[in-house]
């Protein structure tokens, strides 16, 4: 996809930002990428109580996004295989810039500033030659793009830097992909999913843990951290339906071995093979699993080491901690929170807290 980054910019300073009944001075809390009525395609900022303030015009579809504190901008990324992110202003929503994807690459719809802001990591495809890059880009000059690293496998998705800013963690689903077959999978029986971790800023590799090969086909996507370093990771299976394999897993602080989690009897069909994204309650002792193609969230307790009641609701994805609980998004535009709401957007897979 090809974009002419000053027309762009002009048009958003020139379009009119939605604004709901709040004010734009109050302090944006969350960021979801959406698809208005009328088929247009927005970043949309909501306040701590999941209301919207405004959303920010953008060329195509986008997928994530990723939040700089020092420097209160935001960047979301476009769904892959789309080669445009888009950088703005958190508080006011002004246009910063366009990056578009170098040349051989194309964005997965993930990325993550460096705890200090100066770098922005995004997880990239390099088509040609079959393999999984994180573009490094200067936060700091408008996002030039400095370099990459390799991400340990084909197809990083989403991409973390650890709680103490000293890692990059990187989900590596295993999928070839090619922009000429935009979503088609080209090496299911070949897979090799993993979880890289990097050290920062030099990228040095500090653990890869692969799976099992009769779990090649469990595309490692999504995850969390919690706050003693665990991370939660959520898998999408490229088999049968009909299969018992897991999808739930989560890797101790310096352990290389992924354990899964045995889900009730009651719950495995259910989720139809697919976990769509995974936060941590504010307070860290949940964790929250969605399946969207099952229709229902998966609240997992660590203190009471067992599944608690999910949540059920249709085309339910996005998730990010809010107060005691969780902010739930669903592709046919529910906000779920204390209460459901029914908005104008139809939301992405994801939530970002700012």
């Amino acid at each position: 996809m090809e974009i002419n980054r000053r027309q762009f910019i002009y048009a958003s300073v020139a379009s009119p930002f939605f604004t709901g009944s709040v004010m734009a001075a109050d302090a944006p809390a969350f960021v979801l990428a959406g698809k208005d009525e009328d088929g247009g395609y927005y970043s949309v900022l909501l306040d701590q109580n999941a209301r919207i303030l405004r959303a920010v015009p953008l060329p195509g579809r986008a997928h994530g996004a990723a939040y700089c504190r020092q420097s209160n901008t935001l960047i979301t990324f476009a769904r892959r295989p789309d080669q445009f992110a888009v950088a703005y202003a958190a508080e006011t929503a002004s246009p910063i810039t366009v990056i578009q994807s170098a040349k051989g690459r194309h964005f997965y719809g993930h990325g993550a500033f460096s705890k200090d802001g100066k770098f922005l990591y995004a997880a990239e495809n390099d088509f040609n030659n079959e393999t999984g890059v994180i573009g490094i880009y200067d936060a700091q000059d408008r996002f030039n793009r400095l370099g990459e690293w390799q991400s340990g496998g084909i197809g990083p998705h989403e991409i973390r830097c650890s709680n103490d800013g000293k890692r990059l963690i990187i989900a590596n689903g295993g999928i070839l992909t090619h922009p000429d077959y935009p979503r088609q999978k080209l090496n299911l029986p070949d897979m090799s999913p993993s979880l890289t971790i990097l050290d920062l800023p030099n990228g040095d590799l500090v653990n890869q843990v692969v799976l099992d090969p009769v779990l090649r086909q469990v595309s490692l996507r999504h995850f969390a951290e919690d706050h003693q370093g665990t991370i939660w990771v959520g898998g999408q299976y490229q088999g049968p339906l009909v299969d018992d394999v897991p999808l739930l897993f989560k890797l101790e602080l310096a352990s290389s071995v992924l354990e899964p989690l045995v889900l009730p009897r009651s719950l495995g069909p259910g989720i139809k093979q697919y976990i769509g994204s995974v936060a941590v309650s504010g307070q860290g002792s949940k964790i929250a699993f969605s399946a969207p193609k099952g229709n229902r969230v998966l609240i997992w307790n660590e203190q009471e080491n067992s599944f608690e009641p999910g949540y059920s609701e249709s085309d339910i994805c996005g998730l990010a901690p809010m107060g005691s609980g969780f902010l739930m998004s669903t592709g046919r535009g529910k906000l779920i929170h204390r209460t459901t709401e029914q908005l104008r957007f139809q939301w992405d897979n994801h939530i970002t807290v700012l």
